[in-house]
């Protein structure tokens, strides 16, 4: 699966962009503890433990992808926490500085989308601020 997204630099600060294959049951068990803690995941749990984890991996994969070109640093799953889900928006907070800019507390939101078997996630920043 591929995908692109493209806007202007004068318009957009960063922007960042996953699709993932909803997880199986086995692999969500597996990789569900590197990705969040249990409290995050419980934001998710109506809609079953593989719907959860993935949204949850490819909402923080889209920040990490949206921060990279501006942080030039690989951070961990918990450098950003869930802190809130509505029907299409995933809310997180870092955890941590990722840099001068990207302070410990920033909320960001993430908005998502599930098509068939896939998950798809958007983040985008105007001007620094995480409000899409």
């Amino acid at each position: 699966m591929a995908c692109a997204i493209v806007a202007s630099k004068t318009r957009y600060r960063a922007l960042g962009i996953d699709v993932e294959c909803i997880m199986s049951e086995e692999l969500s068990t597996e990789l569900g503890e590197f990705v969040a803690t249990e409290a995050e995941l419980a934001h998710f749990a109506g809609l079953g433990r593989p719907l959860g984890v993935t949204l949850v991996f490819s909402a923080k994969e889209a920040l990490f992808k949206a921060l990279y070109p501006e942080v030039r640093r690989v951070l961990d799953f918990d450098a950003a926490r869930v802190r809130g889900v509505g029907t299409d928006e995933i809310v997180l907070q870092l955890a941590v500085d990722w840099n001068r800019s990207w302070h410990a507390g920033r909320l960001i939101s993430v908005r998502f989308a599930v098509s068939g078997t896939a998950v798809h996630t958007v983040v985008y920043f105007r001007d620094g601020v995480g409000k899409i």
